[in-house]
């Protein structure tokens, strides 16, 4: 909603549809957030009951801010990842296989990667670009950093080891590779979907692109067309008021591997 009232007369609707099929809202789970650094917190009521107004509020794991911070929704899996980390060394140590750094690195690939993906697809066209810079803006993130630390750790190296030497020696892909392969698959799975909401969803995305040039930073579709090698960049626009179409997994995976970005 773009306004207080508007905000307002939509919670008013949802009241009206939950009493009508005889559901109940928990009021104390429900909030308010509003975006943007300046203005005054909204007083929403539901029920009678006045909503709580936060700064921060997390949905289906991923959390989203006030000013929209897209590097603490990926900052905040740091922790569950350090967590992961402390699980999978007891496990290698129950199995007796901590002393072995492909074993290590296998149960790292499978238990804690993961969680440095989780919703990547939303907030990872922030980050993806980074690999056609040379790999400079590779390892800055919280849960990139944990990612090396444990590598590190698992071949029992200084901090201070170059971090592209450690992914080479492990053979251990950038998070941002697995990053960019998600917005792939999660573009291609918008442009072939059969929802109308979600095609006039990319469509807009992409007049909001077109009004940027191409060089906004706000809009997704910016972010992950630029991410792109330039030959598959023209997939990323509009034709006839519908997106262009897919582009192709494989070739990105390819590019990213010819331009020797950590791989």
């Amino acid at each position: 909603a773009r306004t207080a009232s508007s905000l307002q007369a939509m919670v008013d609707v949802l009241g009206e549809y939950a009493a009508e099929k005889g559901l109940t809202i928990n009021v104390k789970k429900s909030k308010v957030m509003r975006h943007g650094r300046s203005g005054v917190d909204p007083q929403i009521s539901l029920n009678g009951q006045v909503l709580e107004c936060v700064s921060e509020f997390r949905y289906l794991g991923m959390l989203f801010t006030q000013s929209c911070a897209l590097k603490k929704a990926v900052d905040n899996w740091a922790g569950p990842m350090m967590g992961a980390n402390r699980e999978v060394l007891t496990v290698g140590e129950e199995m007796g296989v901590k002393r072995m750094p492909h074993a290590m690195l296998k149960l790292f690939q499978t238990f804690v990667i993961p969680y440095g993906m989780y919703a990547s697809q939303v907030w990872g066209t922030r980050f993806i670009g980074s690999w056609q810079k040379g790999g400079k803006g590779l390892w800055k993130t919280e849960v990139e950093k944990r990612h090396m630390g444990f590598l590190k750790l698992v071949l029992g190296v200084k901090r201070s080891v170059c971090h592209d030497a450690i992914a080479w020696e492990t053979g251990q892909t950038p998070l941002q590779f697995y990053w960019l392969r998600a917005c792939t698959n999660f573009w291609n799975q918008m442009v072939s979907s059969d929802n109308q909401v979600l095609r006039e969803a990319v469509a807009a995305d992409l007049l909001l692109m077109d009004a940027e040039g191409g060089k906004g930073r706000q809009c997704w579709c910016s972010e992950f067309a630029a991410a792109l090698p330039r030959e598959m960049r023209s997939r990323v626009a509009l034709i006839r008021g519908s997106p262009a179409g897919e582009v192709q997994v494989s070739a990105v995976e390819v590019q990213w591997q010819c331009s020797g970005s950590g791989v």
